[in-house]
């Protein structure tokens, strides 16, 4: 777990090497894409001419999402929580599932976690996808099509959650894979999950708990 430094002549030679290193390494083919493309758009950030996060972020969209879906360590950590998702519905004893997921983006643990929800015919379930980006979640429903239980909403994790339309103590499932932790202040965020949150109801998140050199870089 050490950086590597070589030397490189060109950006072609730069893109070669990135290809073979996928080429080499191909558990690890999506997070070099995505800092492939993170490196492209360095030196626009270093001379002040993309500032805003939700545009960066924007700017890796695809990369980003493939590498949480593909990247091991996140692929485990989708089919964690897709796991436990089952086990809640299943004690859910079929009644009607209000389930919200925060900083859901353009959709990848939404559609990992599709199946889980219909694969339990015995219940019956409203989705509420929310995200501070609204084109993000237009790319959520072009993902997952029209489906009549989907909803989904901008909320800014930042404001207060009855402003936004959350209701207090209205969900019986809340789900945040990687989407809570670019929140200004964590412990408030927390408590406003805590409120929404129905009694005996389940919380399942993705966060890291450490630096990772990835992190570091993209």
């Amino acid at each position: 777990d050490t950086y590597h430094t070589t030397t490189s002549a060109s950006p072609d030679d730069g893109l070669a090497l990135a290809a073979r290193l996928q080429e080499e390494h191909p558990t690890a083919a999506s997070a070099i894409a995505l800092l492939l493309r993170c490196c492209v758009l360095l030196p626009a950030v270093l001379r002040g001419e993309r500032r805003r996060l939700d545009e960066l972020a924007a700017s890796v969209r695809h990369e980003r999402d493939d590498y949480r879906s593909r990247y091991p360590a996140h692929a485990l950590a989708n089919a964690m929580l897709a796991a436990a998702a089952a086990q809640a519905i299943a004690s859910s004893k079929g009644r009607k599932l209000r389930i919200l997921e925060l900083g859901a983006g353009s959709g990848v643990l939404t559609e990992i976690l599709w199946p889980v929800l219909e694969g339990h015919i015995d219940a019956t379930f409203i989705y509420h996808a929310t995200d501070r980006d609204a084109d993000a979640l237009a790319l959520l429903r072009t993902r997952l099509g029209a489906r009549p239980q989907l909803v989904t909403s901008v909320v800014d994790l930042d404001d207060e959650g009855a402003a936004q339309g959350l209701t207090a103590e209205s969900y019986d499932l809340v789900i945040a894979g990687d989407g809570i932790h670019a929140a200004a202040d964590l412990r408030r965020t927390l408590q406003l999950v805590c409120k929404l949150l129905r009694p005996e109801s389940h919380f399942l998140l993705i966060e890291a708990v450490r630096p990772t050199r990835i992190a570091e870089c993209t």
